[in-house]
């Protein structure tokens, strides 16, 4: 008794799709392309042939990345004056956990994460007037 089994989809056997006869388990790979397909089983058993179709749809899986809800804005601090400044919030539409990395600050900033985890405090504090100048704080976030 042998049992053959042929997959097609638009005319052709989709590489997305494979049947293991020992198991008789179909599986579906997740880089399959987005899409509705028609996927056509043939079945044949001796001189029977049974043919099945069924409708696949593929939807795509979109990341997208997380970001700030807002612009930063320049800020001025006087030298011998402490401020706190606050990152605009950020946040992703697709995933609930993010990772914030801050890439550089000038030495006299010091930093740590809101208690809610969607933005950055950062406490300016220049001591001398050698420190006087333009400063770049750069801050990464990813999913």
């Amino acid at each position: 008794m042998t049992t053959s089994y042929a997959i097609t989809s638009h005319g052709t056997s989709p590489a997305w799709l494979t049947f293991d006869s020992a198991t008789d388990v179909f599986a579906f790979t997740t880089a399959s392309e987005p899409g509705d397909y028609t996927v056509e089983l043939t079945c044949t058993y001796s001189a029977t042939v049974v043919t099945a179709t069924q409708s696949i749809k593929i939807n795509a899986l979109v990341n997208n990345a997380p970001e700030f809800e807002a612009a930063f804005e320049d800020i001025e601090v006087i030298v011998g004056e402490i401020m706190t400044y606050n990152s605009p919030q950020y946040s992703d539409v697709d995933s609930s956990e993010t990772f914030v990395e801050v890439i550089s600050v000038p030495d006299f900033v010091t930093y740590t994460s809101t208690s809610d985890g969607s933005s950055i405090s950062f406490f300016i504090v220049p001591t001398t007037n050698d420190q006087a100048g333009d400063y770049t704080i750069e801050i990464e976030v990813t999913d």
